[in-house]
């Protein structure tokens, strides 16, 4: 019986690590390039633009966006195994600060698909007008409803490094990498919704701050494949 626990917990472990790599690697294409190259920020006219001689990449960037929401909710599951044996009842809030950020993720991605539809539309003169304005305006909901769901994610972290540093087999570095990492989700994204006017100013702060949010959620994926779940010899 106790094999048994061992594999599920190392299966887990690897479900999480793996999953949490290809959706880095998806969301670089899907946020990195596609997003970037199609919407030009501030620019409704060049953001149709793009989008009508492009409309192939924005229907890959709704791929990849879905994929990043089945994969969150997958790595919410897995986690939520992997930690169970640590501490229930916060492996529990863990994945279900996650599990919410990934519906939040979902409302912020229904706006994506009413692009296509705009884009499609045969609309009058004042209607073509209104399409860019209209088109813009979905992107930016997009954009703030995900961002608004960012700060959860930073939660979500946080207790994940919590629950690292609980457990045993994880050295403790892990722990306060995801800490960081989380606090650093959510005092950005809540700077940007209380005070977007100086988004700009916060673009820095970001900058910097992405090294310890990459290093702790990368470094602890990594760290779940080749280790997560494996007893010591």
């Amino acid at each position: 019986m106790k094999k048994s626990k061992r594999i599920s917990q190392r299966a887990s472990a690897l479900t999480a690590g793996i999953s949490l790599l290809i959706m880095a690697i998806v969301a670089g294409l899907t946020y990195g390039y596609l997003h970037g190259s199609l919407v030009v920020a501030d620019n409704a006219p060049a953001t149709v633009s793009n989008l009508q001689s492009s409309t192939g990449l924005f229907r890959a960037e709704l791929l990849g966006w879905t994929i990043i929401f089945l994969l969150d909710a997958l790595v919410a599951w897995a986690l939520y195994h992997f930690f169970a044996t640590t501490h229930k009842g916060l492996s529990f809030l863990s994945s279900f600060l996650r599990v919410l950020y990934t519906a939040i993720l979902g409302v912020a991605i229904f706006n994506l698909p009413q692009i296509l539809t705009l884009l499609n539309e045969q609309l009058s003169e004042v209607g073509m007008a209104e399409r860019p304005t209209d088109i813009l305006n979905c992107i930016n909901s997009f954009e703030n409803i995900w961002s608004h769901g960012l700060i959860i994610f930073g939660l979500h972290l946080v207790v994940l490094g919590y629950l690292s540093l609980l457990a045993d087999h994880i050295h403790n570095a892990w722990g306060i990498l995801l800490m960081i990492a989380g606090v650093s989700y959510t005092l950005l994204h809540t700077l940007y919704a209380i005070v977007p006017e100086v988004s700009g100013s916060l673009t820095l702060l970001e900058s910097i701050l992405a090294i310890p949010m990459t290093i702790g959620e990368l470094g602890f994926a990594l760290w779940l494949i080749i280790k997560g779940g494996k007893t010591k010899a």
